[in-house]
């Protein structure tokens, strides 16, 4: 069984046996929140999406879980390094209520039970949306609903997620106005060749394709007879 509650982050202990971190503790004989912020890499470059989002919107969306043990104290089953988000927040003196974090509590799961909601969270995880639906909704939000485009990069983990919002945005917009017209049905239209219209955004594309005479319709209908060729480095166009 388990419960949806709110939890004070200082009832709750980080889990030293995750594996994420366990090889690495294993080395340090006395730890701090320090030591486990550094290990779980909270301050990073790489964090940074998240700790943005959970400031902008002051708080996690999906809670932790955690065990409550038999004794009454809690450990982190999944979610480390939220909680110690909160906990540098709360350190750091960052607007914002980060005394509780939402949680599922278990109450001494089996050690299968845990194991499987590890597995679900980092390997597994849940099924993501295609970049074609990505870019829809951003585009509806910022076009439709008129959400202010700093607003919707906050929500989406702060100013590094910049320019590829933007970028999303406007090839779901040059997909749907150069590419779906040349498609006789939706069967003919492939939600898969979204990536070509984000590389289009690429200066030096959109510059190559307009100064040797060609314009974005033409690139469609390259996209649409699959006379393109991508590569991780460069778009490579062949009329």
């Amino acid at each position: 069984m388990s419960n949806y509650v709110e939890l004070a982050i200082e009832e709750i202990e980080i889990d030293s046996a995750n594996p994420r971190i366990a090889y690495y503790l294993s080395h340090y004989e006395n730890t701090n929140d320090d030591t486990i912020a550094l290990l779980l890499g909270t301050s990073t470059s790489s964090c940074e999406s998240l700790r943005e989002s959970i400031r902008q919107n002051g708080g996690i969306i999906h809670p932790i879980i955690v065990n409550k043990n038999a004794n009454g104290t809690y450990k982190v089953v999944e979610g480390n390094t939220r909680l110690q988000i909160y906990r540098d927040f709360l350190k750091n003196n960052v607007s914002g209520n980060w005394t509780k974090i939402k949680a599922i509590v278990y109450e001494s799961p089996d050690e299968n039970f845990v194991h499987s909601i590890r597995l679900q969270a980092h390997l597994i995880g849940p099924r993501e949306w295609d970049s074609y639906s990505k870019a829809k909704y951003l585009n509806y939000l910022a076009n439709i609903e008129r959400m202010p485009m700093n607003a919707l990069i906050s929500f989406c983990g702060g100013s590094s997620k910049a320019s590829e919002i933007k970028n999303m945005i406007a090839a779901y917009n040059d997909m749907e106005s150069f590419y779906r017209p040349l498609c006789d049905d939706d069967t003919m239209f492939d939600p898969k060749r979204f990536q070509y219209f984000v590389e289009m955004q690429r200066k030096f594309v959109l510059d190559s394709i307009i100064s040797n005479g060609f314009t974005k319709t033409d690139f469609s209908k390259w996209v649409l007879n699959e006379n393109i060729a991508l590569s991780l480095d460069k778009t490579r166009i062949a009329s």
